[in-house]
């Protein structure tokens, strides 16, 4: 059948069943699971990620930056909350270390 171009009434049907079946089609649980561990990352855990890269690069004034922003952050939450769940102040603790001893490679390395 040559096509006509022309939209008519069946061919409209057509598609309308063909977007309505589309509306009922299921996500499988596993793929919407996927996407709310994605969506729900934490920016603490961003952070440190930058954090690691920039150290990996040779870049510590980016990586005292995100150190001093995380450290900040910590501090608020404290302030409105009291509690730390997460033990920052021992991933804080471990950040300043690895900025000192990157810190006395690159003095080494003079």
């Amino acid at each position: 059948m040559p096509h006509s171009g022309r939209l008519t009434l069946p061919k409209i049907s057509a598609f309308a069943r063909a977007i309505g079946s589309l509306r009922q089609t299921k996500v499988p649980a596993a793929r919407l699971a996927q996407v709310g561990r994605t969506r729900h990352r934490r920016l603490d855990d961003v952070i440190q990620e930058a954090f690691q890269h920039a150290c990996l690069n040779g870049d510590l004034e980016t990586a005292v930056d995100l150190a001093d922003l995380l450290e900040r952050k910590t501090a608020r939450w404290l302030a409105a909350n009291g509690t730390d769940k997460r033990n920052s102040a021992a991933q804080l603790t471990a950040m300043r270390t690895e900025i000192a001893r990157r810190r006395q490679m690159k003095a080494n390395e003079r």
